[in-house]
């Protein structure tokens, strides 16, 4: 099996704006010519093989569809790799809003204070629109993979946040 990667799999071009539009569409054909129905009278590979394209396919959705997966993987493209495990290129300001946030959070989550809670949403999801800004402008006008990587790893911490919100 050819090594594509997601936009070379599904036609598009290779930047972190893409045309949703187009990449909906270039989905749902390409799972429609590896649908198990097109198979049912294949042999035991040519299905395995299906499968596997069906399987490569919507990873590669997932991963396009996702604002962080794709910045990710256009850091990678550009030969910078995002270290998902370590903060250290990332402002201390930063840090610091997000360990404030972080304690508002778990205090509105143990006193189930829905208002709070809205409102730490709001301020995550601001963030996390103006940072995908950032990082569009970083990768599709800069071609700074670097800088880009750093902003990525911003996002990462702001998903953490959403999910925590998601869980209280």
């Amino acid at each position: 099996m050819a090594q594509l990667n997601p936009f070379e799999l599904f036609g598009i071009p290779v930047k972190y704006a893409i045309d949703v539009e187009r990449l909906e569409t270039a989905y749902i054909e390409a799972q429609r010519k590896v649908h198990p129905d097109r198979f049912a009278n294949a042999t035991d590979v040519e299905k395995r093989v299906a499968q596997q394209w069906a399987s490569l396919i919507n990873e590669a959705y997932a991963t396009l569809k996702d604002p962080v997966l794709r910045g990710k993987l256009l850091c990678d493209l550009m030969n910078v790799k995002v270290d998902e495990l370590s903060s250290g290129a990332i402002d201390e300001e930063f840090l610091l809003e997000q360990l404030d946030r972080r304690e508002r959070l778990e205090d509105a989550i143990n006193a189930k204070d829905e208002f709070q809670l809205k409102k730490i949403g709001v301020e995550i999801n601001t963030a996390f629109e103006a940072l995908s800004s950032e990082l569009e402008n970083k990768i599709d006008k800069e071609k700074n993979a670097v800088e880009a990587a750093e902003i990525v790893q911003k996002l990462l911490f702001l998903n953490r946040q959403r999910q925590e919100l998601m869980r209280g």
